[in-house]
């Protein structure tokens, strides 16, 4: 079993020191592959940390607690601001966010320092940390800190996920789905960590290895975030999208709402003029159109438009152009001109983008498979 720990440990170092020297390595570097850069930074040293402890090599096991002591308090703000820097403008974005890292400070500052020198030297140098030691769950308040940030987290994501379907048609790229998962498998190891910390403080005695299975698990994480992180494209919405957030259906206008001064009749218009537009001059076709685009041809603002869509018509951009697309390809499967059409090919030809969202839309839409109406139709 030491020597699988071991391993695991090694594993660890070299594998995100290998993440590093490969961010370092992009030609440009963009705002979320910089702070991946630093998040994989710290999560070097956490393997560091428990393989100098492992092997009690102290100035291996003091350099690494500098960095994964205070690592609760700064992964959540960090991975929040990940988030964010895939979909807004990198200018000024970090000063306004700043603020999520003064508990990281203090605690740096005034616990992960003076431990780390009391740690050197031997001897508990700061009379107050006797008071951490003595009521350990005091240090546990960062795991429930990084825990609040992931849910922030996943709240911001379902938000950005709703601007996403508001501003695009086709989602091939843009699939945020590996940044959930990444969230909730850091909730599971905070879970884990919590409950490990809380069996312990009972009296009860840990099996051998447990308290380096955080650790084991953090790798794996780590290896996930690398896969789709730093391959990772940027996805730009407009800022009224996130910050207004007018894609929520359920949202009463505000005093600043884009339609408010609009009258019913005007309404109307817009939403005929949207369903014609669509149907008649076909964009839908088009498997990268966009809201501003589909504005243009209106014409009005793509802001007007994306509260037109969500206030009054109920629906999202991207499932309302895909509801085009899914009654084209139910018209062309009952054609005969297109009966030695492959399914992919008719969906293709009718603006989707991929195979796995033309199935998943076209059963949503139809509460069966493509091949199951096609086979319907021809019986």
């Amino acid at each position: 079993m030491e020597l699988i720990t071991d391993f695991i440990l090694i594993t660890g170092i070299v594998v995100t020191a290998i993440i590093l020297f490969a961010i370092l390595r992009f030609t440009e570097k963009a705002l979320p592959q910089r702070l991946l850069f630093v998040i994989f930074l710290f999560s070097f040293f956490v393997s560091f940390q428990a393989y100098g402890e492992f092997h009690d090599i102290r100035w291996i096991y003091c350099l690494g607690f500098l960095f994964a002591d205070p690592l609760g308090y700064f992964l959540g703000p960090f991975l929040f601001l990940y988030i964010k820097s895939l979909f807004q403008a990198e200018k000024g974005l970090i000063q306004k966010h700043l603020f999520h890292f003064i508990p990281f400070l203090l605690y740096f500052l005034f616990i992960t320092l003076p431990f780390t020198a009391s740690l050197w030297q031997g001897k508990n140098l700061f009379p107050y940390l006797d008071t951490l030691e003595e009521n350990e769950y005091l240090l546990q308040l960062q795991a429930i800190f990084l825990l609040v940030y992931c849910i922030l987290s996943l709240r911001l994501l379902s938000k950005l996920s709703r601007a996403i379907k508001g501003s695009y048609s086709n989602l091939q790229q843009k699939d945020l789905r590996w940044i959930r998962y990444l969230l909730v498998g850091f909730s599971v190891i905070i879970s884990f960590h919590l409950l490990l910390t809380l069996y312990q403080s009972l009296g009860a005695p840990l099996a051998w290895g447990a308290y380096y299975a955080t650790n084991f698990v953090m790798i794996g994480v780590i290896l996930y975030l690398a896969y789709y992180g730093v391959s990772q494209s940027r996805i730009l919405l407009p800022s009224y999208l996130i910050e207004a957030d007018l894609t929520s259906k359920s949202e009463r206008p505000s005093a600043d709402h884009p339609l408010k001064n609009t009258d019913a009749d005007t309404i109307e218009k817009l939403k005929m003029r949207v369903q014609q537009v669509l149907a008649e001059d076909q964009l839908y076709l088009d498997e990268n159109l966009t809201l501003s685009r589909l504005a243009e041809q209106i014409p009005t603002t793509d802001k007007k438009l994306s509260a037109l869509l969500n206030q009054h018509l109920q629906t999202s951009f991207y499932d309302l152009v895909n509801h085009f697309r899914v009654e084209a390809v139910k018209t062309k499967l009952a054609a005969e001109q297109y009966q030695h059409y492959t399914l992919l090919a008719i969906a293709f030809d009718c603006g989707f983008k991929s195979k796995t969202s033309f199935n998943r839309l076209f059963k949503q839409a139809t509460g069966v498979s493509p091949s199951q109406y096609r086979k319907k139709i021809l019986n």
